[in-house]
């Protein structure tokens, strides 16, 4: 059967974490709350650019050892088959026994509605045994409704196996309440992510004096008031986004 690969091409980058560089500040509340949050269905990160969301979950998940899906959105995801194509690649990454009816019913069907393929997605996911991690990361350049409406739907349906990971700058229109009243959803906001006196002075050495970080400071601001060599370690963990 033709794989998945061999029907389109992919832009193989997408499918790859963040490159996580030495000297990342300490986050231990953070990577707390996330580790908690993968322990469940949903985990949602929502916070402005620069606040770090990507390379905090790469961070996260660097150690993790449960097989990882990551796939880097971008505004052509909103072709749904472009957008399937490249899910079901991550997920083979992972996996590469999943995706195989799912992609070969995109392939034997013309234009097969995108609830059917995603059903068959997740149908094949309840069917594994093994625990995985799926990260979509920049959610909030998914504008168009059907391929928002895959993304809802695999969140409503989300296999037991499967542990999702989402960041966005903005809002996106999911299923939340439900995960919310169920405690199955752990979320964070540009409020969680801000740098603090209390999270970011001891973490640096030489330490920065607790008087020269503003108490509204978030990573940007801080070389302007503290010493270079301190800050441009905290500075690392805003670089890749």
């Amino acid at each position: 059967m033709t794989g998945i690969r061999d029907a389109d091409p992919l832009i193989r980058t997408k499918l790859r974490p963040p490159y996580i560089r030495r000297g990342l500040v300490p986050r231990p509340r953070l990577r707390q709350q996330i580790a908690h949050g993968l322990r469940g269905p949903l985990t949602l990160t929502t916070a402005p650019a620069s606040f770090g969301k990507t390379t905090l979950l790469g961070h996260c998940l660097a150690d993790d050892r449960r097989p990882l899906a990551w796939l880097a959105l971008d505004k052509h995801d909103n072709q749904s088959g472009r957008f399937l194509r490249h899910l079901i690649a991550a997920l083979q990454d992972a996996n590469a026994d999943l995706g195989h009816e799912t992609a070969h019913l995109m392939t034997a069907v013309q234009d097969p509605p995108l609830d059917a393929v995603l059903t068959t997605l997740i149908n094949e996911l309840g069917d594994r045994a093994e625990e995985m991690v799926l990260v979509l990361d920049d959610l909030h350049l998914i504008k168009k409704t059907p391929v928002q409406q895959a993304v809802a739907l695999l969140v409503a349906h989300c296999p037991r196996i499967l542990h999702l990971a989402l960041a966005s700058r903005s809002d996106s229109p999911l299923p939340l309440p439900r995960l919310r009243a169920r405690g199955q959803l752990v979320e964070l906001q540009a409020a969680d992510l801000r740098f603090t006196r209390a999270g970011t002075v001891p973490a640096v050495s030489p330490p920065i004096p607790s008087q020269s970080v503003p108490s509204t400071s978030w990573p940007v601001q801080l070389p302007r008031s503290a010493n270079m060599a301190a800050a441009s370690r905290i500075v690392t963990v805003i670089q890749t986004i």
